[in-house]
């Protein structure tokens, strides 16, 4: 069946354009791809969907403590979710707040590393699905 097919992230579009397979994967990895490129998506960048992102950047640079960023973080990645990944339901997010020394000894700086967990269930089959991901910020990088 057609929607049994989920194909697998970054889409290579010269394998069908030259009419070859393109390369799939499970409905798990393809949730997991799906939240991770909500995650690293800004509000705006889809121009056919202006809320398809995550809220995480809307609040890069805002002077909270790290309970209240943790805390509204936490709720924007949940929202995200919920209202772009459908195959999902019982959404648990989680979000944990570190700081990390990155570069050479000469040139060191200390960027700000959220680790998300995600726990769910697939719509479909009901399976526990979980999910985790490190995202560095200001400027956004990933582990």
């Amino acid at each position: 069946m057609a929607e049994d097919i989920y194909y697998a992230l970054p889409l290579r579009l010269d394998a069908i354009v030259d009419k070859r397979q393109a390369a799939r994967c499970s409905l798990k990895d393809s949730i997991a791809q799906h939240i991770h490129l909500l995650l690293t998506s800004h509000f705006h960048e889809n121009r056919f969907d202006s809320s398809y992102g995550c809220g995480i950047w809307e609040q890069d640079f805002e002077l909270m403590t790290g309970l209240q960023w943790k805390d509204q973080t936490r709720d924007y990645i949940k929202k995200s979710i919920e209202t772009h990944e459908r195959r999902l339901v019982k959404i648990n997010v989680k979000v944990e707040l570190s700081e990390q020394e990155i570069g050479t000894k000469e040139n060191k700086r200390i960027k700000r590393r959220v680790t998300v967990f995600v726990e769910g269930f697939t719509r479909k089959t009901n399976e526990k699905f979980t999910y985790q991901d490190q995202i560095f910020i200001a400027p956004l990088s990933v582990d």
